[in-house]
């Protein structure tokens, strides 16, 4: 899976993703932020290889079960991080 973003600026970034199962959307609900609720089912949901880059992150989103699901995933992006080196005394 690919994500684009426009503030994710810099390959260094550190970026944090999460997956969970979700419910259905409510159908009364216009907002789409708001049209579901994390939901703690039977299924295994969970990303690896995450991947920045310059204006995106790419990441593999795992679901082990066997019939289709809700997954939502949850994408913080921090600013780059700081390098620094640790001396041995």
């Amino acid at each position: 899976m690919t994500v684009s973003r426009s503030h994710l600026r810099q390959h260094a970034s550190t970026v944090q993703i999460s997956a969970s199962e979700a419910t259905d959307l409510i159908p009364e609900s216009f907002d789409p932020e708001t049209a579901w609720f994390y939901h703690l089912g039977d299924a295994n949901a969970w990303v690896s290889n995450i991947s920045p880059h310059d204006g995106g992150v790419e990441f593999y989103l795992h679901v082990n079960f066997h019939a289709p699901l809700n997954i939502v995933v949850d994408i913080i992006v921090l600013d780059p991080h700081e390098q620094f080196h640790l001396e041995r005394q």
